[in-house]
């Protein structure tokens, strides 16, 4: 919410390709790992364009996160109490 969209995005991008170098780097395939950029849609609190929000507010919307897919089934979507 601080910055431009255009920014946001080559920043987050920056972010989501650093990890996946690592991911690369200690032997996972890099055609296994998909970069996505989500901006405003996936934000964990309310930390809007315009809205004030503490700098510990707007760390919970800076973050990486990794969808592990096993034989088509997205492991992050299941509930694992249901297990």
């Amino acid at each position: 919410s601080r910055a431009s969209e255009e920014y946001n995005r080559d920043l987050s991008l920056r972010r989501g390709t650093a990890a996946k170098n690592y991911l690369v780097a200690k032997g996972i395939n890099g055609s296994r790992v998909k970069v996505e950029y989500y901006g405003k849609t996936r934000l964990l609190n309310r930390c809007y364009d315009g809205v004030a929000c503490s700098e510990a507010d707007q760390q919970l919307n800076r973050r990486t996160e990794f969808d592990i897919i096993l034989n088509g089934v997205d492991l992050s979507q299941l509930n694992c109490g249901e297990l």
